[in-house]
């Protein structure tokens, strides 16, 4: 859950500020990503990289305090480290995807659901949670006891017998008897996407349940109380789908014939992100309509190249997408590679024809803020739309092909 965490811009419990989460560049080289951002990661620790012990090594870093920080933690682990003379500061782009794989369903994964489940049952009915009925299910978490089939995926329509979530990409926890009311079950929901059924125990004994628990949790808020929504529903149960249902479900997930659950939560990440970001760059672009001449161009240039990843990132989406969908002959593919090829011995880590098309493309895009800005249409919605929207993308695209026509060999 870090990635989305981070990327969404949640701040954890105890914590004052969004936590990045780590992810791959495709030469191997570590990123964090957080809410519109990407920086270096530290180096991995000497112990995970015993071969640069006792060797001169040259390592990047995003900061001077990060160095100073991985230096200090080196030392607390028994290793004596003396930082050089830093090299050259570059700021460079972020020129390819980064991959921030997550892998759910495993053992740790699913034991941390039970938990979830054994929490919210022991808060929500504490006397029942001490009973023999659920010590199976406390010792996956005391003991690290198998988790074994007793958590399982659930398709989306399961969590339409509980109450609407009122958070937008909200959890939730349902505790409740089953339909016969022999077992006690829950259904645990993650940015309102991802489901997953928990089997807690037959009920044994005097013990009984004849009401439906629902907890409702904003990961968005700062602070408690507002961040939690609670209902007891008397007499209500819950039914979770078999576990065959559950199979076909992931089977028809895998192969792409249904939706990526997770789909809608980063699209919407990434839409507040770029709204956030157009509520910061408005005023700016605003005060450029009341400047003339080489002054208004001036800080339109300088605005813009504030932005221009997140163009760079619309050009590799387009170029990629564009050639991974048509085999063109030559020299259409080697035309537009060139348009985001990578060189790591240049000032911002592209070649020079992509720093042409990034200030094409980047030309372009200014060209459409002067529009609005001459229209008075400008507004938070339009802006965050050129940023990263189909607009933005579609200007963006239409200034590489532009390129394109104009690189073509005559004759």
């Amino acid at each position: 859950m870090d990635i989305i965490n981070a990327k969404l811009g949640v701040i954890p419990d105890r914590h004052d500020e969004v936590r990045p989460a780590p992810a791959l560049a495709q030469d191997g080289e570590r990123f964090f990503i957080s809410q519109g951002s990407a920086t270096i990661a530290p180096p991995l620790s000497l112990d995970q990289t015993p071969e640069l012990v006792g060797r001169e090594a040259t390592l990047r870093f995003a900061n001077m305090e990060q160095a100073r920080q991985w230096v200090v933690q080196q030392e607390k682990d028994g290793y004596k480290v003396m930082l050089g003379k830093p090299g050259e500061v570059k700021t460079e782009f972020v020129a390819r995807p980064l991959n921030a794989a997550r892998m759910f369903g495993g053992e740790p994964y699913m034991r941390g659901v039970v938990y979830l489940a054994v929490t919210f049952l022991a808060h929500a009915f504490p006397d029942l949670a001490r009973s023999q009925s659920f010590a199976a299910a406390r010792d996956v978490i005391e003991n690290d006891g198998p988790v074994d089939d007793r958590v399982w995926w659930q398709p989306p329509e399961v969590a339409a017998q509980r109450s609407s979530n009122p958070f937008s990409m909200g959890h939730s926890v349902v505790i409740a008897p089953d339909r016969d009311g022999r077992r006690v079950v829950a259904l645990i929901s993650f940015y309102d996407a991802i489901h997953l059924g928990v089997d807690l125990g037959e009920l044994t004994g005097a013990d009984g349940l004849v009401e439906r628990f629902t907890t409702h949790i904003d990961p968005m808020a700062r602070r408690p109380p507002n961040d939690i929504v609670e209902s007891r529903e008397h007499g209500q149960f819950l039914v979770l789908s078999t576990r065959e249902v559950a199979k076909e479900y992931l089977r028809l997930l895998a192969t792409g014939k249904v939706p990526n659950p997770l789909g809608p939560v980063l699209k919407a990440a990434d839409e507040a992100e770029r709204k956030d970001a157009a509520k910061d760059l408005l005023p700016q672009l605003l005060t450029v309509a009341n400047l003339t001449g080489y002054e208004r161009e001036g800080l339109l240039n300088e605005v813009l190249a504030t932005q221009q990843q997140r163009i760079l990132n619309l050009m590799v989406e387009f170029v990629t997408g564009l050639l991974r969908e048509v085999n063109f002959p030559a020299p259409v593919p080697e035309i537009f590679g060139a348009f985001i090829a990578l060189d790591e011995n240049a000032p911002r880590g592209i070649s020079f024809l992509s720093e042409a098309a990034l200030s094409y493309a980047t030309h372009a895009l200014g060209a459409r803020i002067e529009e609005h800005l001459a229209s008075g249409t400008l507004d938070v919605p339009s802006l965050a739309e050129l940023l990263g929207g189909s607009e933005g993308f579609g200007i963006v695209a239409g200034a590489l092909n532009e390129l394109f026509l104009q690189t073509l060999p005559r004759g």
